[in-house]
């Protein structure tokens, strides 16, 4: 009895209890398409997500799945979020150059021996060497037929220097791109007054030097200088400043057609002659050689350098005489000294 009367209650209940409905909004139905549904999060109304079946089903039994679901999200937050991230990125962006330019800078600025400059290299010691390798292997094939033989004075005489200055390089340290060297000695005949010294350890000189400075003290001066380009890794920081001012060179050849770019690149030239300068002092003095001579030989190329055998070499070098005044006071003193 009370099981019928609970039943009967409950209709009665049912049928008679008044109800206030509110008008919700009705569900937008997508399908795989972001913006709107990104409308719908942000404006709070439901979504009815329609399933998409293959049109084989689709034309045979016209029939779609669909269901509702409701995401309830605030859009201050998804604002946040989208903010908080892009920053992520960009930090992270910015800790990865900085990482990159640190290790850039602490592996390739090197400290030059005897001067203690800083300088940043873009060029690697093996690729260097493979670069003066391989233009030595040019000089060799231009001047084939004017090589002097191991046996001739010249070859052997600059030879000699050059060994003494390579023992003096073995006391000093700091010099490992300097290690495995396989030094070579080229002694071309010609009148015109040259030296050179090719990272990888490969001398040229030419005949026409040779005659103008006869002494040993004289060419140990030539060759100091040019070894002491090789120890301070010139050529590697010559590319480096090359590759830095490229855009400056463009701007010049576009805008300034009629100016001479070659000036951007003196002051720079003529501070490694003067800092090669005081390294070859140094290994003069090392090698066994009185550095008071170079002091002379510099005066000898600036005198001769009308002479046009010395053309070619001065054209390379600043002047003699601003070279002299930035030496050291106790090797301008020259003197007369024993080869």
């Amino acid at each position: 009895m009370a099981f019928w009367y609970r039943r009967s209650k409950l209709v009665f209940d049912k049928s008679f209890r008044s109800k206030i409905t509110t008008a919700s909004k009705p569900p937008l139905s997508i399908t795989n398409n972001s913006n709107q549904q990104l409308r719908c999060i942000l404006n709070h109304q439901p979504i009815r997500v329609t399933k998409k079946v293959s049109s084989f089903v689709d034309m045979s039994s016209h029939v779609a799945y669909s269901g509702y679901r409701c995401y309830h999200v605030d859009p201050r937050g998804v604002k946040v979020k989208v903010i908080q991230k892009k920053l992520e990125k960009k930090a992270l962006v910015g800790v990865v150059v900085f990482l990159i330019g640190l290790t850039i800078w602490i592996v390739d600025v090197e400290t030059i021996p005897y001067s203690k400059r800083k300088h940043f290299l873009l060029m690697p010691a093996v690729l260097e060497r493979v670069v003066g390798e391989n233009h030595f292997k040019k000089m060799k094939a231009e001047f084939v037929g004017k090589v002097l033989p191991v046996m001739h004075p010249d070859f052997m005489r600059v030879t000699l220097v050059l060994n003494r200055v390579i023992q003096a390089l073995q006391i000093i340290s700091g010099l490992k791109h300097l290690e495995g060297l396989q030094w070579e000695v080229l002694v071309v005949e010609d009148d015109a007054a040259y030296a050179c010294c090719l990272p990888g350890g490969k001398i040229v000189v030419f005949t026409g030097l040779l005659e103008q400075f006869t002494t040993n003290e004289e060419l140990a001066a030539i060759i100091c200088h040019e070894v002491a380009h090789v120890v301070a890794r010139h050529v590697a920081e010559r590319f480096t400043r090359n590759f830095l001012v490229t855009p400056r060179l463009i701007f010049y050849m576009i805008f300034r057609p009629d100016s001479d770019s070659s000036a951007l690149d003196y002051p720079f030239s003529q501070m490694m002659e003067i800092e090669a300068d005081s390294i070859g002092l140094l290994l003069m003095a090392f090698a066994g050689y009185n550095p008071r001579v170079m002091p002379k030989v510099l005066e000898k190329m600036d005198k001769a350098s009308a002479n046009s055998v010395f053309h070619d070499y001065v054209s390379k070098h600043p002047m003699g005489k601003i070279r002299r005044e930035l030496l050291p006071a106790e090797d301008k003193s020259g003197g007369e000294v024993d080869t």
